[in-house]
């Protein structure tokens, strides 16, 4: 019995020392070395709640998978850019020369990263635009790469759907020709929406009150009954409230991030779009996946604030980062890095595959929603 007990005793302590040992080793890779991604965007300003919203996103996919497969920790440092390119530019700069970051995630407008391109080229770090999706943001370029679909793509999608399907003839394109963004999706729109033999009619969104109602009620008696209105929701909630004085009720379609921002900053004239038409990357209506499920379950968790795309893009954007990260065997290599970041494939977001190709263009779904309220219920899924 002695014997038994002796040797009873000896495995015990073995096995505890083993589980010491590992828990040991454990805690060494965990507080081991840090890889660090740079993150730009408008922290303040008149762009704030969008960048914090998709920080939002970024700190969430940070909870669902704090350390990379091999334990190093994961280091984020926010710039601030206001939305602004002078300040993505210096954000940038610092970043890649000062804090030595293996990668960037950006959250700014298309306008501010095509700023970006010639320094992105002479630096050579990988940049990820989560919400940009102007295409010339890739044009030439192979160290920026998109989350999201092009305007190429996103315009002719509201295009040929206003046509087709709901067989309009002439449409009234509302144009912020102060935006890049903006005026490349109406001419992208005009010029599909031409080729299919419909009209378009093109008016400003850049003129005073007096003057864009006035053009609305041109519109009217031109029995236009459809509008395109490609711009931020300071310009739509502008336009629904002049069309909220009237009898003209046109079906109204918009961009990707409309609803988000209404969310964000239009609140209370969140009923003005209620019914209104929008493109984007996501639709409420749609089950999750595992993946959007776990990044739902946890944001609601961590924050009190809505849970908008843009969050969603923030998640996404961090989650292929990381993906891309972990493929490369010196993790803080930034030519593997950007070559894995292009090679992703099929990485499962929150409501299906997204792949990006080696000239860095997302490929993914678009959703034509109907905005109500707080949810965007899909119309239809286009490939």
């Amino acid at each position: 019995m002695k014997t038994y007990s002796l040797l009873f005793i000896i495995f015990i302590a073995s096995v505890s020392v083993l589980a010491t040992g590992c828990e040991k080793a454990k805690r060494e890779a965990v507080t081991g070395d840090s890889v660090k991604i740079g993150v730009i965007g408008p922290m303040s300003g008149s762009d704030e709640e969008w960048g914090q919203s998709c920080l939002e996103g970024i700190k969430t996919a940070l909870k669902l998978q704090p350390t990379l497969d091999n334990g190093s920790l994961i280091k984020i440092i926010v710039e601030d850019d206001q939305n602004q390119s002078i300040l993505a530019q210096k954000a940038l700069l610092k970043l890649v020369e000062d804090d030595d970051v293996s990668s960037i995630i950006i959250m700014s407008s298309s306008e501010v990263v095509l700023a970006l391109a010639e320094l992105a080229k002479r630096l050579k770090t990988p940049i990820f635009a989560v919400t940009s999706t102007h295409p010339d943001i890739t044009e030439n370029n192979s160290y920026i790469s998109q989350l999201l679909f092009d305007d190429h793509f996103q315009a002719s999608v509201a295009s040929l759907y206003v046509r087709d399907e709901l067989l309009a003839e002439r449409v009234g394109v509302v144009i912020d020709k102060t935006n890049t963004h903006s005026e490349y999706l109406a001419r992208q729109f005009i010029s599909k929406f031409a080729s299919t033999g419909g009209t378009c009619i093109e008016i400003s969104a850049n003129n005073g009150d007096e003057e864009l109602l006035a053009s609305l009620e041109f519109l009217q008696v031109q029995k236009i009954n459809f509008l395109y209105v490609p711009l931020e929701a300071e310009h739509v909630v502008t336009i629904a409230q002049l069309l909220h004085q009237t009898d003209y009720h046109p079906v109204m379609i918009g961009s990707d991030g409309l609803q988000a921002m209404m969310l964000l900053q239009y609140q209370e004239e969140l009923y003005l779009v209620n019914g209104m038409l929008a493109t984007d990357p996501y639709s409420s209506t749609i089950s999750p996946t595992d993946y959007g499920e776990r990044m739902q379950r946890l944001f609601q968790k961590s924050f009190s604030t809505p849970g908008t795309v843009l969050a969603a893009q923030g998640a996404e954007g961090t989650s292929i980062m990381l993906s891309a990260i972990n493929r490369c065997p010196e993790q803080s290599d930034r030519s593997c890095i950007n070559q894995m970041l292009r090679s992703t494939r099929d990485f499962v977001g929150f409501l299906g595959k997204i792949s990006i190709d080696e000239n860095g263009k997302a490929e993914r779904p678009i959703f034509i929603n109907t905005v109500d309220n707080s949810k965007l219920r899909s119309v239809v899924k286009v490939y």
